[in-house]
């Protein structure tokens, strides 16, 4: 058998591009802590469970537990109303929709009467209420 080699054409003609297609989309971030206030006394941890509603429709899941009074607690939030590890939400894009409003509700308050405040991402304060409105150019959180 004879050697046989590698043949390539080349084409001084033929335009080489690589394209990228770069989409800027804002991050919608939702952050919602509970406190205990009062005078009860906390004597172990307490957890509460909530519902982030869309128009009574439920779009996440979120869960805390408070072992101390007068302290914040982030809410962690997930996609399933069991709050499995897998269905933690990181990325608040896939659940929220822009100008859509969400309502926050304490579904297991273990005999504490909840009150609401949301705060305004540009000032910093807090409005009473557990409703906001999503809007790509304010960071909100609901406490």
């Amino acid at each position: 058998m004879g050697q046989t080699e590698d043949q390539y054409d080349y084409n001084a003609q033929i335009n080489k591009a690589t394209q990228f297609l770069i989409l800027n989309q804002s991050t919608i971030n939702l952050q919602a802590k509970k406190k205990v206030t009062g005078t009860a006394e906390l004597t172990s941890p307490v957890t509460f469970t909530f519902q982030l509603k869309n128009q009574d429709n439920p779009v996440a899941y979120g869960k805390t537990v408070v072992d101390q009074k007068d302290k914040e607690y982030l809410i962690d939030f997930y996609t399933s109303p069991t709050f499995e590890e897998e269905t933690r939400i990181d990325d608040w894009k896939n659940i929220l929709s822009i100008g859509e409003q969400y309502t926050l509700e304490e579904i297991t308050a273990n005999g504490y009467h909840p009150t609401y405040r949301h705060r305004n991402g540009e000032s910093g304060e807090f409005t009473p209420g557990n409703t906001i409105t999503v809007d790509d150019e304010k960071n909100t959180s609901i406490s």
